[in-house]
């Protein structure tokens, strides 16, 4: 743990200076409203159901800025993932949808995410769990510019899922779900059209008789479309 925490500092401090460098270059121009969908491989490590795998992740958000320099940012954003683990005939669906709202300047933001989980699992061939959560958390993001028309940037969120419903009344408690990101994006048509890629990690603990931890990584490609008005 440590060693993590020294690696996202350092990193923070790469943006944090890399930013300062642009910072004289002014705002990249922001939109109105972005739509953006991703999709890639991703690795599910889970302590639950004892198996790894690998399967593919999607992602869409839809975003609005507000205010007068648009600094004020709502956004709507749904994960999905569906694992098969062959080793064990086990499989695992969860789809996570979050709210954001926050405030950005020109190279970083914060925020308040309300998230919502729907999680079925299966192990052994068997049906395991079946539930619903909620939750809230907070954000913070670092941005920056490269080359002519590139973006990247650092996300970091923390999301707790307090209320938990399964649906055969087991008692399942989940611990603070963190991602770390990081990702890129590139203009493929002026005002228009974006090329995004990137990498991502998230892991979740859940307690149920005994503690684990469900971690899913992802290499993702994806397009953003913007509108400004």
């Amino acid at each position: 743990m440590p060693v993590r925490i020294l690696q996202i500092v350092a990193i923070i401090s790469c943006f944090i200076a890399s930013a300062n460098a642009f910072a004289d270059k002014g705002d990249a121009e922001v939109p109105t409203l972005a739509f953006n969908v991703d999709y890639g491989p991703s690795t599910y490590k889970s302590e639950m159901l004892e198996s790894n795998d690998t399967s593919y992740s999607m992602r869409w958000d839809i975003g609005i800025f507000a205010g007068e320099t648009k600094n004020v940012i709502f956004k709507l954003q749904n994960e999905s993932n569906t694992t098969a683990f062959a080793l064990n005939e086990s499989t695992a669906i969860t789809i996570w949808q979050d709210t954001h709202i926050g405030y950005r300047w020109p190279y970083m933001y914060v925020g308040a995410i309300i998230s919502s989980l729907t999680m079925t699992t299966t192990k052994e061939g068997a049906d395991q769990y079946d539930l619903t959560g909620s939750g809230y958390g907070g954000s913070l993001g670092l941005m920056t510019t490269f080359g002519r028309g590139g973006r990247i940037n650092l996300n970091i969120n923390s999301v707790s899922i307090s209320e938990v419903n399964e649906v055969n009344q087991t008692e399942i408690a989940f611990g603070s779900r963190t991602d770390i990101e990081i990702g890129a994006s590139y203009d493929l048509s002026r005002d228009m059209f974006d090329l995004l890629f990137g990498y991502r990690t998230r892991t979740v603990p859940i307690t149920v008789d005994d503690s684990f931890s469900e971690a899913v990584s992802s290499t993702y490609f994806g397009l953003a479309s913007s509108l400004f008005f």
